[in-house]
This record gives C-alpha cells, structure tokens and sequence, in this order.
C-alpha cells in the first residue's frame, strides 16, 4: 500500500529544526554571505533582494522560501544556548513529504532487523562514503547538509553494489541553495530541493565553506573554470541524481529498520555532550553513554549502522560526524541506544530514496 505524506506526518508527531551545527566551535560568519549571529541565539530576519533565476520548489513550506526571484524572511527564535543556539523549527502541517511505496517498519518485523548492522563492513565490503569536515576552509554551519548529502552518497554507492568509482554528493551546492547555508538549515528541505530540481555530482561544486542559501543560479549548481581567461562558466548539461521518495522515521524501530533496509538516515542531535575534548581523548572508541536528558537540536550527524557490543553490554548507534576524520573513531562514534542520549530517538530522522542518472549507474 502507498503512504501518504499527511500518514507520515501524523506517524511522527515531532517537527524539524534548522541545525546551526554550533558546537566544536565558536561560529563565526563573514559579513555579506552569512547571518549576524552571537553566542547568545538572537531573533533576526534576513531579507534577500530580489535575483533573477527561480529555482523555487512546490515541495517546500510556504513560510520557507528556497528560491531566487523572491523577498524571503528568516526568523531565527529559541532559548540561549552556548553551543547549540539557532534552532529554527519548521511548522510539521507545512512538510510535504513524498512517500510512495511502504516504509520499511511497516513491512519487517523486529525478528527481521539483525542486532548488528554496520554499512561500513556488510560480508566485508564497505558501502559508506567518505567522511567530511564542515570547519575548512573556514567555519561553517553546515552540519545539516554533510549529513544528508553524505547519507544520500551512501545509498548510491548501496545501490551501484559499491562499484568504481565512487560519487559524492555537493553539499556546498545545498549551502547555496537552501536556507540558511552556513547559518543553519533542515535536512528535509535538503531532500525537497533534490527531489525538485535534482544535483549533479560533487565534481560541479567544490565545498567553500560560504553561503546562506540564498546565492543559488545555474553557476553555483554547475561550474567550470578556464585557464586562459581566469573565468567560470555554468555548466548547462551535467548528469543529475534525484530523491524519488523522502520522509522521516522516529525511535528506535523505525530507525533500525530503515538504516538496515535502504541505508544510512540523517539525525539531528543535542552535542553538548559531546563538544569539548572528548572526541580526542582516549574513550573516544568507547560507546558514548552521556547526553541524558540533553533535548536541544543543534547538530546533524549520519547513523550509518547499530550493534551490541558484549564487553560493554550494551547496543548502540554507530554515528559518522562531520568534524574530520582526526576526531572520534576516524570520524565516527558509537551511542548507546534506547535512552535517547542527546535526544537521538526523540526527534524525527530524515531519509530519501537517491535516483541515479543511466550514465553513472
């Protein structure tokens, strides 16, 4: 049976933030490309003048306008938070999922779901891409958009049996193209720009480490550059990859099930916790097992995977961050699973289905 984006919605009474991915460091923007923001998460609303090439998509909510062309208002709200100010939560009624085909929770039974599953080493063979940092070349929150266009490179390379050569997916691309780039965003309006208007592979836009989602024309999807006139040029016909369904699953089940079936997900967490010095110290490949009670939203991160450990008796999570390959476990972690650390089962996780262009297939 299909399953209709208001199901969905009404599956997963919890709404989406924007992601200033704050923590790991003090944010700190350029005049001109970013938003004017303090420590202390102050309420602001950034106008953009009008430019000339829409790339507006139905699929995204009435109050969040990703598009050029348009007067757009941003209005940042939420407590202070030394790391993890800037949520900006988008109302659930105006999320316009596509679902289509069965969630994988509605189909495979707990018994179906092994205890361990991990995309990095499935029978030996790694389908996960690479890790990223979103702090070079300069600080940039984008947390938000590593995350999902990481995961989505990962469901690629599922999907093409982990065959040479691998593609990745531009998050810089989603910098410029969705609100609010390096201030901060929404993984599910990531989703809905590709599912509307799809991207080409990371060889069209290389990460900068700039943009608040609001620069978006033909250049800034595509471009080449040329040694004789020290110019770039849009590229007009590059191949695209697509999202053909995308949504969200909360809790541990729906989590689970998802991640085995299709892929690694896209989560949002609380990271105080793990801010600081402990992705650097010698517990960092031991299952984190703080963050309790920590329920803000302010980073994004991958779960790629989930097991039991027997020495530690206990499941958990297996995590890809975006603060490079030099913090936790080569860039990932593990957190224990079922008390919600750092309030990983308690807010709406994102997914998408990748299309892949016949050329790249």
């Amino acid at each position: 049976m299909s399953v209709a984006a208001s199901s969905l919605l009404a599956a997963n009474p919890r709404f989406r933030f924007h992601f200033h991915c704050s923590c790991g460091k003090l944010q700190n923007f350029s005049l001109g490309m970013r938003h004017a923001l303090s420590n202390i998460l102050l309420m602001a609303t950034v106008t953009t003048s009008l430019l000339a090439v829409s790339v507006q998509s139905a699929a995204f909510p009435d109050d969040v306008v990703v598009s050029e062309g348009q007067n757009a208002a941003r209005v940042a709200f939420g407590p202070p938070h030394r790391l993890g100010g800037g949520l900006k939560p988008v109302d659930k009624s105006k999320k316009h999922f596509v679902v289509t085909t069965p969630m994988p929770h509605e189909i495979l039974s707990a018994a179906d779901v092994p205890r361990n599953w991990d995309w990095r080493n499935v029978s030996g063979v790694n389908y996960v891409s690479s890790s990223r940092n979103q702090h070079i070349p300069v600080y940039c929150g984008s947390c938000w958009t590593q995350a999902t266009t990481s995961s989505l490179a990962d469901r690629i390379r599922i999907q093409r049996n982990a065959r040479f050569p691998d593609y990745m997916i531009p998050a810089q691309v989603i910098v410029y193209c969705v609100p609010d780039g390096c201030a901060g965003g929404d993984p599910d309006l990531a989703h809905a720009y590709i599912h509307q208007n799809g991207i080409g592979p990371d060889t069209c836009q290389m990460y900068v480490a700039q943009g608040s989602g609001f620069e978006c024309s033909p250049l800034r999807r595509c471009m080449d550059c040329s040694w004789t006139n020290n110019s770039c040029n849009a590229v007009e016909n590059y191949p695209k990859f697509g999202i053909s369904e995308f949504g969200n699953v909360l809790g541990v089940p729906q989590m689970k099930a998802e991640i085995f079936a299709r892929g690694p997900i896209a989560c949002g967490i609380d990271c105080a916790p793990i801010d600081g010095n402990w992705g650097w110290g010698p517990d960092k490949d031991k299952i984190f097992t703080g963050g309790a009670g920590f329920l803000s939203i302010s980073h994004e991160i991958a779960v790629v995977g989930f097991g039991y450990d027997p020495e530690e008796k206990m499941d958990y999570w297996i995590i890809r961050n975006s603060w490079g390959e030099y913090w936790g476990d080569t860039g990932f972690f593990r957190l224990k699973m079922g008390d919600n650390l750092m309030n990983i089962e308690g807010n709406a996780c994102s997914w998408a289905v990748p299309t892949i262009p016949p050329e790249l297939m």
